[in-house]
């Protein structure tokens, strides 16, 4: 499964994944990408098409992207002889109907009850009309997906409901075999449904804050930008605090030196007292002064 998702996300050196895999991963992204979609009968049949590209299940031949046959469908486990039912599907005589009213409550379902409620009693209804030979879990996990992607009204899922199902497998089974055992009262399965929704988002939020405490998602990249190289004659000046390069790009910043202090790079050098001078040879002897002591910051 992670395979068939890395290579669908474009990474490179994944091992092939297999047909069935591959097929799954397909039906999920249609499922939620295009939860906006209408839910017909073709689209069904295309998800259980892409489920057993072979045609095969394990070893047995079933019919695919097709109702199943007139012989009574059963869900059973157990060893050869001692087998256990566990389910009996609807007759095949009317399933034609009966996942008309089913698709047609996916698409328009009664606006005054909640997405997370209409979400629960699509899956439930599905896995009970058991439409297909196989495979009619996997599409009822896909159509919660598709009813949660439209309850919240975009093309993700921040949580996975299906691995919180496959991790309570043998609770799911059941309550599954309790309420279709039962009458029409769905309201225990409702209650444990809202539950593993619950639990799917709590797992979902604690493996973010897993991998939020490891530190950083993304590294910062290496610089490999080529330092500039000073010019022939330019010289590095190391001033106080700070790294300091002359380059000759850059527009220079001048720094007067203090009466007191000498300049930054030429020691002994002061500002000139200006005594016994003309003011225009003054001048000019602070001007050549003040171009020695320029300094460059990089």
């Amino acid at each position: 499964m992670r395979s068939s998702v890395a290579r669908y996300l474009g990474l490179p050196s994944i091992p092939v994944p297999q047909r069935t895999v591959d097929g799954l991963i397909e039906v999920l992204l249609d499922a939620t990408e295009h939860h906006d979609l209408p839910m017909t009968a073709e689209r069904l049949f295309s998800w259980q098409a892409a489920l057993f590209p072979t045609g095969y299940s394990g070893l047995q031949s079933i019919r695919v992207g097709q109702l199943r046959g007139e012989e009574p469908m059963q869900v059973v486990s157990g060893a050869i002889g001692r087998e256990q039912v566990y389910f009996i599907a609807p007759p095949r005589a009317g399933l034609d109907a009966e996942l008309t009213r089913y698709l047609e409550g996916v698409d328009h379902p009664p606006a005054s009850i909640d997405g997370l409620i209409r979400t629960g009693i699509a899956h439930l209804w599905l896995v009970t009309l058991h439409p297909f030979e196989d495979g009619n879990g996997r599409l009822a996990r896909a159509i919660t997906d598709m009813m949660l992607c439209r309850d919240e009204s975009q093309p993700m899922r921040l949580f996975s409901l299906s691995a919180q199902l496959l991790r309570e497998r043998e609770a799911y089974y059941d309550i599954l075999e309790h309420t279709q055992r039962g009458g029409l009262d769905v309201t225990a399965w409702l209650a444990w449904f809202l539950e593993q929704i619950q639990a799917a988002a709590a797992s979902a939020e604690q493996t973010l804050a897993n991998t939020l405490a490891k530190g950083p998602l993304l590294a910062p990249a290496p610089d490999h930008r080529p330092r500039p190289v000073p010019a022939q004659g330019a010289q590095s000046v190391t001033g106080r605090g700070s790294r300091r390069i002359r380059r000759r790009h850059e527009h220079p910043q001048v720094h007067e030196p203090s009466q007191d202090q000498p300049c930054d790079g030429l020691p002994g050098a002061r500002r000139p007292s200006g005594e016994g001078l003309s003011a225009a040879h003054r001048k000019r002897r602070e001007k050549q002064q003040l171009r020695a002591c320029v300094v460059v910051t990089a």
